[in-house]
């Protein structure tokens, strides 16, 4: 896998990182839905651009290849994951409607956001500065500690994954998630090798401490423009040999020095490779980074005297008298908006291409891992 994959192309609008934009769908229909335009494929789902006039939106409608019982189960588990956590939490993503097209294919369909994932915008302009960093990183760790709290592990935290809104971020594609006390499964399961913990590499059932992993290698990617274990020589940045770093511990160091200690400390323990010295829970980095101090954020939401919101219930504790500690609504990220999300367009692979997250498939260039 070519280096350039991480390190990000000079900024580009979508059509010119595809050559040619988004291209028309001439053979899937979608009752309700007009215009749809594929913007992203992966291995088991079309992603789709539309119109739906009903309500004068464009909506990302994601279809599903089902082709045998087995894909069926997981669409069914991804609608159901998505959906119950979606209704409930800002920072993940929202799905609008299920549908299916003419042809019988199960769809999920979503609202469009131009402004993409964080991937696409780390390959428009690079590193992203500290403040963007731990303001996106807030927003994952309580979406994590969110689906964390009831039971769910996501399994594929990346920057293709994280989508950007105006004025906050989502979470999205639960497609490989499961729950946490799921038996665990020898079929071959789809992630992006590059943000995988060295447990989930050797095949071991996924915990908590895998998310925080992917939550560290994120962050590492976001501040550095590269994959935490990926090669300065693109030679040597092969799916087996990024593995062997990994495996190793032959990580690259952090090369910026305008990332404060606390952002560096918090990074560094996401990334323990032992389990059990790893930061343990999504919970546990949100507080953390709910505390870091930014140019943006001069005040401190985890400091003294802050109330700690049930990352569960998303209700504030109660005050002795037994009334809430704080009235005013509980907000996970004071300094991060909310909203609903559906999907963004994603860069492609390879320079020069496009794509996106079209469901649980392997990120760019790598291979499927059990």
């Amino acid at each position: 896998m070519a280096d350039d994959d991480w390190a990000p192309p000079a900024a580009s609008p979508l059509a010119e990182i595809t050559g040619t934009g988004p291209r028309p769908a001439h053979d899937v229909v979608v009752p309700g839905f007009t215009d749809l335009r594929e913007v992203a494929r992966g291995g088991d789902a079309i992603v789709y651009r539309a119109r739906q006039p009903s309500v004068d939106r464009d909506v990302a409608i994601k279809v599903f290849q089902v082709t045998d019982p087995a894909d069926a189960a997981r669409f069914r588990r991804e609608l159901e994951i998505t959906v119950r956590l979606g209704r409930q939490h800002p920072h993940i993503v929202t799905v609008i409607d299920t549908t299916t097209t003419t042809a019988g294919a199960p769809c999920l369909v979503m609202e469009f956001h131009d402004l993409g994932s964080l991937h696409d915008r780390l390959r428009e302009t690079g590193p992203l500065p500290v403040s963007d960093v731990v303001a996106a990183g807030t927003a994952v760790a309580d979406a994590l500690a969110f689906a964390h709290a009831h039971g769910v592990l996501h399994r594929d935290v990346k920057p293709q994954n994280v989508l950007v809104l105006p004025t906050s971020y989502v979470l999205s594609d639960f497609g490989i998630a499961r729950m946490a006390d799921a038996g665990h499964t020898a079929t071959l399961e789809r992630f992006s090798y590059r943000h995988a913990s060295p447990q989930v590499l050797d095949g071991l059932p996924p915990t908590e401490a895998d998310d925080v992993w992917s939550l560290g290698s994120t962050l590492f990617t976001l501040l550095d423009g590269r994959a935490p274990f990926a090669s300065l020589d693109p030679d040597d940045d092969t799916a087996l040999a990024y593995l062997r770093r990994v495996r190793t511990g032959q990580r690259r160091p952090l090369a910026r020095d305008d990332v404060p200690a606390d952002v560096r400390d918090l990074i560094e323990a996401c990334l323990v490779p032992d389990r059990e010295q790893r930061l343990g829970t999504a919970a546990e980095a949100l507080r953390r980074l709910r505390r870091i101090r930014t140019e943006e954020r001069s005040w401190n939401p985890g400091g003294a005297g802050a109330v700690e919101v049930d990352v569960a219930t998303r209700e504030r504790p109660e005050a002795p008298d037994g009334g809430p500690a704080d009235r005013r609504a509980a907000s996970p990220e004071p300094s991060v908006g909310t909203g609903e999300a559906g999907w963004a367009p994603e860069a492609e692979p390879t320079p020069g291409a496009a794509a996106a997250s079209a469901g649980p498939a392997v990120a760019p260039g790598e291979e499927q891992a059990a």
